[in-house]
């Protein structure tokens, strides 16, 4: 494969400009999908956004539709070392400012760091139309340097989490996910235990169905109109407690132990819940929103505290503190707190400091006085 492009760096940054086919970039690129490349950290393919982009770039060639958004790729700083050559033009352009390339053919050289949606649309109308095989597309390339791949991260994450308003949780897992593979330097253990617990927060989140935590939690940044009840941010700060419980005599940090414990984490999170939904069920309510045309379904309530900040760190502390799930369940359902007490305005209002927390944790301890008269004396 042979290309001409425009150079430029930004600080330590190669980045290359210029015009690709269709059917080199499909030819010669991959998409990291989380789960399925230890790499990975985009989504699946939504076929019916695909679907949408073959159907409109079935009329490119009427002249009704163009796609002038550039593809961003990404390529190895070893994989194009010595094969970049300076052009020498005679009609006043800087020699620094145009290169070849020269990449072996039939290789997968790029990883797609924005546009697989754009490319797979598009290869899908060429199965129909052919002449879309050549349809020359506006490609940005940027050079990775060795053990940098965090850089496709950070772009990924710029473009789609405030142009595009689409989801990056999956890039939070991938970024800690990525100190374990070597391509970025560990900064402590502390990013240990924040990716186990953001990685058992996804679980809930996302992989767990009967979870009073599907689609709960707020992953994305700067977005205004998504589905949950509380950030990332304060969740998966409340159940660090719980990940350093799990880490305890642990030694192999290897990608696959820490996965473990964080499903397990995950697990034991959601009884817990389950026993807290059984208690105060009034506070949760199984429903079905949408928005930009995505159904979600939801089982919280947004005017009860039990699942925002107050709720979540209250409730995680007395998990953290039992011996086991049994000794948990009795201390939440003798509680003499009532569902009600829960709501916006009420008893469990203006909790949400540390002093707050424990508040919470003394009210949700208290018995009920029929529990309180039938249990015997702890002296």
């Amino acid at each position: 494969m042979h290309l001409i492009a425009h150079l430029s760096v930004q600080g330590n940054q190669k980045i290359l400009n210029t015009t690709l086919n269709l059917r080199t970039i499909y030819q010669n690129s991959e998409t990291l999908i989380y789960g399925e490349n230890p790499y990975g950290y985009q989504r699946p393919l939504d076929i019916k956004h695909t679907n949408n982009i073959a159907e409109k770039a079935l009329t490119i060639i009427e002249g009704e539709a163009i796609f002038p958004t550039s593809i961003i790729l990404g390529i190895d700083e070893d994989t194009v070392k010595d094969k970049i050559e300076k052009i020498h033009l005679d009609h006043g352009i800087s020699p620094h400012e145009l290169v070849e390339v020269y990449l072996a053919e039939g290789l997968v050289n790029f990883r797609i760091i924005d546009g697989q949606h754009r490319i797979a649309g598009l290869a899908k109308a060429a199965e129909i139309d052919h002449l879309l095989w050549e349809l020359p597309l506006n490609t940005t390339i940027l050079v990775i340097p060795n053990n940098k791949r965090v850089i496709e991260l950070d772009v990924f994450e710029d473009i789609n989490s405030t142009a595009k308003k689409l989801k990056t949780d999956l890039v939070l897992l991938a970024r800690q996910q990525y100190v374990l593979l070597g391509e970025r330097d560990l900064e402590g253990k502390d990013e240990l235990e924040t990716y186990i617990a953001i990685k058992a927060s996804y679980l809930l989140n996302e992989k767990m169905d009967k979870s009073v935590w599907k689609n709960a939690i707020k992953f994305e940044k700067g977005i205004n109109n998504q589905v949950g009840i509380i950030g990332i941010a304060p969740f998966s700060k409340a159940i660090i407690p719980l990940v350093r419980k799990a880490l305890t005599g642990i030694t192999d940090y290897r990608l696959e132990i820490l996965d473990s414990l964080a499903q397990k984490l995950a697990e034991d999170i959601n009884n817990a819940w389950e026993i807290v939904k059984s208690k105060w069920d009034d506070c949760f309510g199984k429903e079905f929103i949408y928005i930009n045309d995505e159904e979600y379904e939801i089982m919280y309530k947004s005017n009860y505290y039990i699942q925002k900040t107050t709720g979540v760190n209250a409730i995680t502390k007395i998990l953290y503190e039992v011996d086991n799930i049994d000794i948990f369940a009795r201390v939440i359902l003798e509680s003499k707190l009532t569902s009600n007490d829960w709501i916006k305005g009420g008893k469990m209002a203006g909790l949400t400091s540390g002093s707050g927390f424990k508040k919470a944790i003394e009210l949700i301890k208290s018995k009920s006085e029929s529990t309180a008269e039938s249990t015997p004396s702890e002296e």
